[in-house]
């Protein structure tokens, strides 16, 4: 057995070693979050199918790929066209923040797979157009079935 100085010595280097790999965990477990989320953001866009069929005379079985299903929100009748030809000619309000807070704001919109697709300009007047509305703790904001008339950025 070591004396007591050689065991605090080892101590020392343990307890170096054990932070230096619980580092290394943090960032891996970093890595795993953001490619969960990624991965998450692509099977939204191209959800795997299940059940493939696989094409007739493909080499090494090669599965036919399914196209992913989209919802489209046309207008249905002229009366509802002719609402949307109005909208298109409003100017909504826009509410002063700093440069930091838009470019915050356009990063989230564009980080949002049904807006990312936006022309710069719609996402700029998006941006332009946000205001600040802070709730309280455990505050109900959005609930199930609510017609989606807002877009909401969570800051925190």
């Amino acid at each position: 057995m070591g004396s007591l100085l050689e065991l605090q010595d080892l101590l020392v280097k343990r307890d170096e070693k054990i932070r230096q790999l619980e580092a290394k965990l943090k960032v891996r477990e970093d890595e795993i979050v953001e490619l969960k989320s990624q991965l998450d953001k692509f099977q939204s866009i191209m959800p795997f199918a299940t059940g493939v069929a696989v094409a007739p005379g493909a080499k090494g079985g090669r599965q036919r790929k399914q196209r992913a299903q989209g919802i489209s929100a046309e207008p249905q009748s002229l009366r509802t066209i002719q609402e949307l030809a109005c909208l298109s000619q409003t100017t909504f309000p826009e509410v002063p923040k700093s440069t930091r807070s838009k470019e915050l704001l356009r990063q989230a919109v564009l980080e949002n797979d049904f807006l990312k697709n936006l022309e710069m300009g719609q996402v700029m007047e998006i941006v332009e157009s946000m205001y600040s509305v802070e709730y309280a703790e455990g505050a109900l904001i959005i609930k199930e079935g609510d017609i989606g008339s807002i877009l909401y950025i969570m800051e925190g």
